[in-house]
């Protein structure tokens, strides 16, 4: 789950590095926190992003090193964590623009210098001084987030919901790997959980899209290695049972889902890998991989609608289906990159 930030250029400051207790490890608790589950939103006119780079830049050597290594990190093309989102219409320079950016999108703090606070400038609601980041609000959600998130079924929906849409709402493109998906039964709990996140995503979604690119990657119903080593009528039923499992997938999941969000690509991938290389169940989006241990059919009830009232783990009198969640486990998992790149890339399963 992502946190958001916007950071105002004006914290690479000198004489606070030098003069303020804790203010360089609060700035580097900054950009940890942003490599492993945030964003930094800057304009899209990369006014901030250049004023950022240029601050960082202007600071003695034994503060901007290391700084700059982390700046360079959210950079990186596989890892970007930096977001360009509009902020036109804003005025009044630097400020003006974080003030801008913070009117129109939902981040969780903006983080600012002392010195701006104590300067008279109108500031946005959520500005947070730099130096007292490490111990922030914002920074222990982050650090719940990543680290001590409880299984969904002890989560209210409302808090379920915001866990998702943290997850989605700056993703480009979401690839689903559950392997049971692969087997064909249950598919109306897969498609129920599948399209409460899908759902989330079009409502929040903030970047700019060209077509969003949705993957469902499951596994075959039987694993048929390489060479034969069965009978050869038995290898043919699995062939057939296979088969039979992925059009189920298609006519049951992949065609309502592809119905449903007609302007959106969706896709099914099918591999014949181990029941060993293909265990655990992923959400996998551009900025972290979630871990769904109990997969995606983690809806219990019926379709999920929001409420405006209800914050218990299920519907009260006032909201109008009764849904809650599996105990599944929710947890944040970078470290799988590889073994879903692997995954990703093994040759598809003919679907026909």
């Amino acid at each position: 789950m992502i946190i958001s930030l916007i950071l105002d250029p004006a914290v690479m400051n000198e004489e606070h590095f030098e003069g303020v207790h804790g203010y360089r490890s609060s700035v580097h608790a900054v950009f940890k926190g942003l490599k492993k589950n945030g964003v930094l939103v800057v304009d899209s006119q990369g006014i901030l992003q250049k004023e950022l780079a240029e601050s960082i830049k202007g600071l003695p050597p034994k503060y901007r090193y290391q700084l700059l290594e982390y700046y360079t990190q959210l950079l990186m093309n596989k890892k970007k964590r930096m977001i360009q989102l509009n902020a036109q219409g804003s005025k009044g320079g630097v400020l003006g623009i974080i003030s801008r950016l913070s009117d129109l999108h939902a981040v969780d703090a903006v983080c600012v210098s002392q010195g701006v606070l104590d300067g008279g400038a109108s500031v946005p609601a959520n500005a947070l001084p730099i130096a007292q980041y490490a111990d922030s609000e914002v920074e222990l959600l982050r650090d719940r987030f990543y680290s001590e998130l409880p299984p969904l079924n002890q989560l209210s929906m409302r808090e379920v919901r915001d866990c998702f849409e943290r997850a989605v709402r700056y993703c480009k493109w979401l690839r689903f790997y559950d392997k049971q998906i692969g087997k064909g039964n249950n598919l109306e709990g897969f498609f129920r959980g599948i399209d409460f996140i899908l759902t989330i995503w079009k409502n929040s979604h903030v970047v700019p899209k060209e077509k969003p690119e949705v993957q469902i990657i499951t596994s075959t119903c039987h694993y048929l290695p390489r060479e034969c080593e069965e009978p050869l009528d038995v290898w043919e039923e699995k062939i057939r049972e296979n088969q039979s499992a992925i059009k189920r997938v298609q006519e049951r999941l992949i065609e309502p889902l592809q119905r449903k969000y007609s302007d959106w690509q969706i896709g099914l991938r099918v591999k014949n890998v181990h029941p060993d290389l293909f265990h655990a169940r992923y959400l996998h989006g551009q900025f972290l991989i979630l871990n769904l241990e109990r997969g995606f059919d983690f809806i219990r009830g019926r379709d999920y609608e929001e409420c405006a009232v209800c914050t218990r783990k299920r519907s009260c009198d006032s909201c109008p289906v009764d849904v809650s969640c599996a105990a599944s486990p929710l947890t944040i998992r970078s470290a799988d990159a590889e073994h879903l790149a692997k995954l990703w890339q093994l040759p598809d399963y003919p679907l026909e």
